[in-house]
């Protein structure tokens, strides 16, 4: 899907999955670099780099701070033949509140990846942490398309822009209104100062991806003039329902929608049936589930912070051990999904038909369904030769919800948002036949309780705001008249379940939606492996013809 992702995570039960996010294609084309200040990259000799016009028009500008200029030697499609490539970061003063006039403020981290002056503006509108940080040359494919500069912004209370401190966080100025002005704001002075008379693309994946939507949203609302297009990929928007954050709807899609669509017989075909058929088979045959529970108790590593979960919280149960084993299995299955293509993986989904109803331990077929259910992270890379695959991060005892509520570098301030305004994600079981050893009503239960705690729910209980954002906003694709957008999704993205809708983008001219069929969570349209040719021209159509 890259080589590097910008990170969503995906609080539930026993990891964080870090699944929607992303600078999209890195394409590095460093030769040598050199660096000021902390911007060296390891290995490379040091050097001052002189100020030239842009950074000292930077230094100049009430707000901006830090300014620092990292060389790069290299040629790409965009820089017109030239072989000095530059990249400048510098701090910009940004209200903590944009509300309230005369309030403090703090430094949000910004960069700009410079092709051309008078070359079009591409704005990594982001969700987390920067993406850049001086020790490669960043071309994602809207960049590469247009010939675009790259201007990447720090979200609010990731990385180095924080605005309390990290002592004694408590995210009173994080909403994603104040990050829509944070943008408006730097775009505003960089139009003043830089880039005058450019065309400007607001783009991001993921939560980059919701970013992006939602300054249109916002320009709409405040009549901002700071871009000419938006082009959201993979961007998930979950309402939840009135009393919870928590939303179903992927849930739904992994089990109903996630490798569907596959020519009858293929391997993908094939292996779409045994994913579903492992479910119901796990719960109901009792060879398999007995087997499964062996494992699961034997096996210290496997999904061990939602063991002490279940000793600290619930009745230690052979029902409630299994919904968790069900459940890691959803959540690894979501992110495979989304982080690889599914026709390099579906050859490892074994049949549970093949296990007999009297299969000892030692039987071939009942072993290889365990070990899959079971299959980590790790030896999943290395069936898949998968290099994009994520890290998975376990945050869900109170301790570490104590800590991380106090060190916001660890992306709990994505899951405060999600409580808030963005949605959490939740699992289905409504496919639990009727008299199962473990009931829908359980699941449910099990799930509420864990993935509450990992989004930190308990401690920001009574901030979902009933689904009012997304709800408005969804409302409002349809029927505003100012904002460009392209949204592009991809079928067997899981986080595609939270796509805006075909009759309301159709119902819109300014709108154009782009499916790309079975691709993965990732915006690198260029790629032939990871996008069709009918989504990639549509795509570029769509840009090119709304920017003439």
């Amino acid at each position: 899907m890259k080589v590097k992702m910008k990170k969503i995570f995906i609080p539930i039960v026993s990891a964080i999955i870090a699944a929607l996010s992303f600078t999209g294609c890195q394409k590095t084309f460093m030769t040598e670099i050199t660096g000021q200040g902390d911007q060296k990259s390891q290995g490379q000799e040091q050097t001052v780099v002189p100020d030239d016009e842009i950074s000292t028009i930077l230094r100049s500008i009430k707000g901006v701070s830090d300014v620092e200029i990292v060389l790069f030697s290299g040629q790409t499609k965009a820089n017109d033949g030239k072989e000095v490539l530059k990249q400048y970061f510098f701090n910009y003063a940004q209200p903590l509140d944009h509300s309230k006039a005369g309030i403090s403020t703090f430094k949000q981290r910004v960069a700009i990846q410079m092709v051309n002056p008078g070359n079009p503006v591409v704005v990594n509108t982001q969700g987390y942490e920067m993406e850049m940080d001086g020790t490669r040359y960043y071309q994602n494919d809207l960049c590469e398309t247009l010939s675009a500069n790259l201007v990447e912004i720090e979200y609010r209370y990731f990385g180095a822009s924080q605005p309390e401190s990290m002592n004694n966080v408590e995210f009173n100025y994080l909403s994603s209104e104040q990050a829509a002005e944070d943008i408006h704001a730097v775009v505003e002075m960089l139009k003043k100062n830089i880039f005058k008379n450019n065309t400007w693309v607001a783009t991001g994946v993921s939560k980059g991806g919701i970013t992006s939507a939602l300054q249109a949203y916002y320009s709409d609302k405040k009549g901002w003039k700071d871009f000419d297009l938006y082009v959201p990929f993979c961007a998930p928007f979950f309402t939840g329902t009135p009393d919870s954050p928590t939303d179903r709807s992927i849930g739904r899609y992994i089990v109903y929608n996630c490798g569907a669509g596959y020519p009858a017989g293929s391997v993908e075909a094939k292996g779409y049936e045994n994913l579903r058929k492992i479910l119901i088979q796990s719960i109901n045959k009792p060879v398999l589930r007995e087997a499964l529970l062996r494992r699961f108790h034997n096996d210290d590593a496997s999904l061990y912070t939602y063991k002490e979960i279940l000793h600290q919280y619930n009745p230690v149960t052979e029902g409630i051990l299994l919904c968790g084993i069900i459940q890691s299995y959803l959540e690894a299955t979501l992110l495979r999904f989304a982080d690889c293509p599914f026709s390099s993986w579906a050859n490892l989904i074994p049949n549970p038909d093949n296990i007999k109803d009297d299969a000892v331990e030692e039987d071939p077929a009942l072993q290889a369904v365990v070990e899959f259910v079971f299959l980590d992270e790790k030896n999943f890379k290395l069936l898949v030769d998968l290099s994009s695959m994520m890290e998975t991060k376990s945050t869900h005892t109170e301790s570490d919800m104590i800590f991380q509520r106090k060190d916001p570098r660890y992306d709990l301030a994505y899951n405060v948002l999600s409580v808030r305004e963005l949605g959490c994600v939740g699992m289905d079981y409504s496919w639990i036949p009727e008299d199962s050893f473990i009931t829908e009503e359980m699941a449910k239960s099990v799930e509420d309780d864990a993935c509450g705690r990992a989004f930190g729910m308990d401690y920001y209980e009574g901030q979902w705001d009933g689904g009012k954002l997304m709800t408005d906003f969804r409302k409002w694709v349809a029927t505003e008249n100012t904002q460009k957008i392209v949204f592009v999704y991809c079928s067997d993205d899981p986080w595609t379940s939270g796509a805006v809708d075909d009759a309301s983008a159709e119902a819109n001219p300014l709108i154009v939606k782009v499916m790309n069929k079975n691709g993965i969570h990732e915006d690198c349209f260029l790629e032939s492996h990871l996008y069709t040719k009918e989504a990639r021209d549509k795509i570029v159509n769509a840009v090119t013809t709304f920017l003439k």
